[in-house]
């Protein structure tokens, strides 16, 4: 039996933190399938962070005009939070030029033994 199924077959029967219905169990197990072949790197080890993955998730955030001064927060709007209908609406603070994040600071490998 796939890892998938198994999975979801306990989330279901886990009563004390049901799944939101309705839950697509071969949409799931799919999922689980295509993400299993991506939790190692390539020599088998969990965790490691690569920085190519990140410019382009980073490459991506600008593209789209996500890459923004401000973050969602459930506390309220300041100068760097807005709630997430503030987000919707176009409070999203002044776009990052992506030249001025470099990926390697948003990560480390340090810890990973």
């Amino acid at each position: 039996m796939v890892r998938g199924a198994l999975i979801v077959r306990q989330a279901v029967a886990d009563e004390a933190y049901p799944l939101a219905p309705p839950l697509d169990e071969k949409l799931v197990e799919e999922s689980h399938a295509y993400n299993a072949s991506h939790f190692l790197s390539k020599d088998g080890r969990w965790g490691v962070m690569d920085e190519k993955v990140w410019d382009a998730f980073l490459d991506w955030l600008s593209d789209t005009g996500l890459l923004t001064t401000k973050v969602q927060s459930r506390a309220g709007a300041s100068d760097t939070t807005t709630s997430l209908d503030g987000l919707r609406s176009g409070d999203v603070g002044e776009r990052i030029p992506r030249e001025q994040l470099p990926a390697s600071q948003l990560f480390t490998n340090a810890f990973l033994s």
